[in-house]
């Protein structure tokens, strides 16, 4: 019996139209699981308050020592 994991990226195949090879399955599965927690990250930026702060540009520039 599918898990509801297995329903939801067969279904999401179906909708796109796709044919995977049985091979390729468990592969892409996984690789959609992973993107669909990355977009929850980048779904819910930080913010400013919590953004890392920007890093001074030490580049040698002419004129400059």
């Amino acid at each position: 019996m599918p898990t509801p994991e297995d329903s939801e990226f067969a279904a999401a195949v179906r909708r796109a139209g796709l044919a995977i090879p049985a091979e390729r399955w468990e592969a892409m599965r996984d690789a959609y699981f992973s993107m669909q927690a990355l977009l929850k990250v980048l779904d819910d930026p930080l913010t400013y308050a919590d953004e890392p702060a920007v890093l001074p540009d030490l580049a040698p520039r002419r004129g400059r020592r």
